[in-house]
Protein backbone atom coordinates (compact mmCIF):
# COMPACT_ATOMS: atom_id res chain seq x y z
CA UNK A 1 0.00 0.00 0.00
CA UNK A 2 1.39 3.35 -0.95
CA UNK A 3 -1.38 5.56 0.44
CA UNK A 4 -3.62 6.06 -2.60
CA UNK A 5 -7.39 6.12 -2.27
CA UNK A 6 -8.07 3.80 -5.22
CA UNK A 7 -6.31 0.80 -6.74
CA UNK A 8 -6.77 2.48 -10.14
CA UNK A 9 -4.52 5.44 -9.25
CA UNK A 10 -1.13 4.47 -10.57
CA UNK A 11 2.00 6.56 -10.83
CA UNK A 12 4.07 6.59 -14.01
CA UNK A 13 6.61 4.18 -12.54
CA UNK A 14 3.93 1.54 -11.98
CA UNK A 15 3.52 -1.56 -14.07
CA UNK A 16 2.93 -0.41 -17.71
CA UNK A 17 0.47 -3.25 -18.39
CA UNK A 18 -1.72 -2.30 -15.45
CA UNK A 19 -1.45 1.39 -16.33
CA UNK A 20 -2.64 0.66 -19.87
CA UNK A 21 -5.39 -1.63 -18.57
CA UNK A 22 -6.83 0.90 -16.09
CA UNK A 23 -6.47 4.01 -18.26
CA UNK A 24 -7.76 2.59 -21.53
CA UNK A 25 -11.53 2.05 -21.33
CA UNK A 26 -11.62 0.06 -24.58
CA UNK A 27 -9.03 -2.38 -23.28
CA UNK A 28 -10.96 -2.84 -20.03
CA UNK A 29 -14.19 -3.57 -21.95
CA UNK A 30 -12.47 -5.93 -24.36
CA UNK A 31 -10.94 -7.85 -21.46
CA UNK A 32 -14.33 -8.15 -19.75
CA UNK A 33 -15.96 -9.49 -22.93
CA UNK A 34 -13.06 -11.90 -23.42
CA UNK A 35 -13.42 -13.15 -19.86
CA UNK A 36 -17.14 -13.82 -20.36
CA UNK A 37 -16.39 -15.68 -23.59
CA UNK A 38 -13.83 -17.82 -21.79
CA UNK A 39 -16.36 -18.67 -19.07
CA UNK A 40 -18.95 -19.51 -21.74
CA UNK A 41 -16.56 -21.80 -23.63
CA UNK A 42 -15.57 -23.60 -20.44
CA UNK A 43 -19.10 -24.06 -19.14
CA UNK A 44 -20.83 -24.92 -22.43
CA UNK A 45 -19.54 -28.53 -22.68
CA UNK A 46 -20.56 -29.22 -19.08
CA UNK A 47 -23.98 -27.70 -19.70
CA UNK A 48 -24.49 -29.85 -22.79
CA UNK A 49 -23.53 -32.99 -20.87
CA UNK A 50 -25.98 -32.07 -18.11
CA UNK A 51 -28.68 -31.41 -20.71
CA UNK A 52 -28.10 -34.84 -22.26
CA UNK A 53 -28.36 -36.54 -18.87
CA UNK A 54 -31.58 -34.65 -18.14
CA UNK A 55 -33.10 -35.71 -21.47
CA UNK A 56 -32.22 -39.36 -20.74
CA UNK A 57 -33.77 -39.11 -17.27
CA UNK A 58 -36.92 -37.58 -18.77
CA UNK A 59 -37.18 -40.37 -21.37
CA UNK A 60 -36.70 -43.08 -18.73
CA UNK A 61 -39.32 -41.47 -16.46
CA UNK A 62 -41.84 -41.26 -19.30
CA UNK A 63 -41.21 -44.89 -20.22
CA UNK A 64 -41.65 -46.00 -16.59
CA UNK A 65 -44.86 -43.99 -16.15
CA UNK A 66 -46.28 -45.46 -19.37
CA UNK A 67 -45.45 -49.02 -18.20
CA UNK A 68 -47.07 -48.42 -14.81
CA UNK A 69 -50.13 -46.89 -16.48
CA UNK A 70 -50.51 -49.90 -18.80
CA UNK A 71 -50.29 -52.32 -15.86
CA UNK A 72 -52.87 -50.34 -13.89
CA UNK A 73 -55.24 -50.32 -16.90
CA UNK A 74 -54.87 -54.10 -17.33
CA UNK A 75 -55.60 -54.61 -13.63
CA UNK A 76 -58.64 -52.31 -13.85
CA UNK A 77 -59.99 -54.25 -16.85
CA UNK A 78 -59.60 -57.57 -14.98
CA UNK A 79 -61.48 -56.16 -11.97
CA UNK A 80 -64.35 -54.93 -14.18
CA UNK A 81 -65.00 -58.41 -15.66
Amino acid sequence: MNGVSSHKQLDLSANPILRHYYHNEWELGRFSVGLWNLILYLSAPLSLIKLGISVLQFYAACHNIAAIDMEERKAAKKNQK
